[in-house]
């Protein structure tokens, strides 16, 4: 019986805590989604990183540390850097988490948004 009890709430813990993990992603994505348009990243990259004045985004997202690379040095005439003054390293990581949650360009639940 007591076995039977650990098990339950042991299983219950789990799912909390997947439950919350989920909300806590969830949470992220939101902030990158407003960081994204605080910092002005949507002003050449797109709403949804499709581009425009700079290069899309999306569907090719290079590794969060390759676009970190290119956030803090910035490139050769065109983007300027945007450092940990600017952009904290935890408001990078929620603009790259809000990128990834997009769905690919063109996609039906991409379109339904604009």
């Amino acid at each position: 019986m007591r076995k039977t009890v650990y098990s339950l709430l042991a299983s219950a813990f789990i799912v909390s805590a997947a439950g919350l993990a989920a909300v806590a992603q969830e949470d992220v994505v939101q902030h990158g989604a407003q960081v994204f348009m605080d910092v002005g990243c949507w002003q050449c990259h797109g709403t949804v990183g499709q581009g425009g004045a700079g290069p899309a985004l999306l569907p090719n997202l290079h590794p969060e540390e390759v676009l970190a690379t290119f956030v803090r040095q910035g490139t050769i005439g065109g983007m300027p850097p945007y450092t940990h003054a600017v952009l904290s390293n935890e408001d990078l990581h929620a603009i790259y988490a809000y990128l990834k949650s997009l769905p690919a360009p063109g996609t039906p639940e991409l379109l339904q948004g604009e």
